[in-house]
């Protein structure tokens, strides 16, 4: 049986085949900030689920992808390659 953690989080980057993965080495994965927390995670594209009701998110790097939360969807910052 395999446990699913529940976490509110935002997407903020895509990975492609991401290191040593047991089933399915081409499976996309994410970089994840969780909610109320200080850490990140990388999570497979299967696990990840839309939230029906989009929540303003606490973590310290918010600002460094987002410029905002429009109370549907964070805001994109523009950074240069």
């Amino acid at each position: 049986m395999q446990a699913i953690a529940k976490h509110l989080g935002i997407q903020v980057r895509y990975e492609h085949g991401f290191g040593l993965v047991p089933a399915g080495g081409d499976e996309a994965w994410y970089h994840v900030l969780v909610h109320d927390a200080a850490h990140t995670t990388y999570v497979a594209e299967q696990n990840l689920v839309t939230d029906p009701t989009p929540k303003d998110i606490r973590h310290p790097l918010v600002n460094e992808f987002f410029s905002g939360f429009d109370g549907r969807r964070y805001i994109s910052r523009q950074r240069p390659n």
